[in-house]
């Protein structure tokens, strides 16, 4: 291996390198009690209901550390596995499914979507006058309304939903919906 300069010339063929990769790297050391705090706080999360992945997106740690953390606290994980939709909706903490429409997580537990909610009180509006589900998603196509994971809104998704109300699984409370 020959140096010359910023390249190392090795085999015969030249690459670029830089003065900091050959530059001793400081590691920081954490106190136990900064560790602790650090900990406590990964417990507070997920007893809120957050997952793994929601609280390395909020403290930029990996999920393995987060959960070996959890481990040595002594919390016991939840299950990793998707629910049936009527066992899930029944949990007021996140699951691995999307609740229904209308509705969203928000610090693990489900409340009403800002970007969907409104929409949902206008396809009971229209299913209460005596609205059919085709003039329904006619009516939202051509307001622009964007559905939830279609291009467009069909007799299906409506029909859904209009069963969601009936089967009481959306319930008015005061003059709020919520999921029962």
């Amino acid at each position: 291996m020959q140096i010359s300069g910023s390249q190392v010339v090795e085999n015969g063929s030249p690459f670029h390198t830089s003065p900091e990769l050959f530059q001793a790297h400081k590691k920081t050391e954490l106190s136990s009690a900064e560790r602790a705090r650090i900990s406590e706080n990964f417990v507070e999360l997920y007893q809120k209901g957050l997952s793994l992945a929601d609280i390395s997106r909020q403290t930029g740690k990996a999920k393995n550390t987060i959960r070996g953390a959890l481990l040595r606290s002594g919390i016991e994980l939840r299950i990793n596995r998707s629910l049936p939709v009527a066992k899930a909706v029944r949990h007021s903490v996140k699951t691995n499914i999307r609740p229904y429409y209308g509705f969203c997580y928000f610090q693990g537990q489900v409340v009403p979507d800002p970007r969907e909610y409104e929409n949902l009180l206008l396809i009971h509006r229209l299913w209460k006058s005596g609205t059919n589900p085709n003039r329904i998603a006619d009516t939202l196509n051509a307001k622009r309304i964007p559905a939830r994971s279609a291009p467009t809104w069909n007799r299906n998704s409506i029909v859904n939903i209009i069963n969601r109300f009936e089967e009481k699984l959306i319930v008015i409370k005061g003059a709020k919906y919520e999921l029962r």
